[in-house]
């Protein structure tokens, strides 16, 4: 046999050894995709809260004034808002949901602030700024309030209504325009 010939025969052999690798890894890897794949995805993976039409879970904490607070709590209509600090669009939103929360009271709504927080953040400029107008409450992350609402990104808004279903949802300043604070503050009422 020549030297080409034991060279194409070589060729042949590595590449049926490489074909019979390949396709066991193929193997391997569908076998531990399978293994991982969560068997409980989460409710609403591409929301940062719940979604219009869910009720608000229960929760009972204690508000950063020191008083207890549950969902029984949330009477009437409600805005929501869950902040954590060193976000920047966190910061950015605060300054408006401060502003429309401060003109809830006069069309007997409520407002709730939740500010998410790691041990070492520094929570001083949220709690200034979202106290005279909110129930604020600070909790770490996946606390009992973010859980009741579903929240898992910061910012995230949430309009409740009085039988503690969600109105309007989302992240951006846009759930704000679903308060009729607008008309009310216009008409002086």
């Amino acid at each position: 046999m020549s030297v080409l010939g034991v060279a194409v025969v070589m060729v042949g052999l590595v590449a049926a050894v490489n074909l019979i690798l390949t396709t066991a890894v193929i193997r391997r890897l569908r076998v531990l995709a399978e293994q991982t794949t969560d068997p409980h995805p989460a409710r609403f993976p591409a929301q940062a809260i719940l979604p219009p039409g869910e009720r608000v879970g229960e929760f009972a904490v204690e508000d950063a004034a020191g008083a207890a607070l549950s969902h029984t709590d949330l009477a009437g209509s409600v805005l929501a808002g869950f902040f954590t600090p060193g976000c920047e669009p966190c910061q950015a939103l605060l300054p408006r949901f401060a502003d429309r929360a401060g003109a809830l009271p006069a069309i007997g709504w409520q407002a709730l602030a939740v500010i998410v927080v790691d041990p070492d953040d520094d929570v001083d400029e949220y709690r200034r700024l979202l106290a005279p107008v909110a129930r604020v409450v600070v909790e770490a992350p996946h606390g009992p309030v973010q859980t009741a609402f579903g929240a898992d990104a910061y910012p995230a808004l949430a309009v409740v209504d009085p039988d503690r279903t969600i109105v309007a949802s989302g992240t951006d300043a846009t759930v704000l325009e679903a308060l009729p604070v607008r008309s009310a503050v216009a008409t002086g009422a």
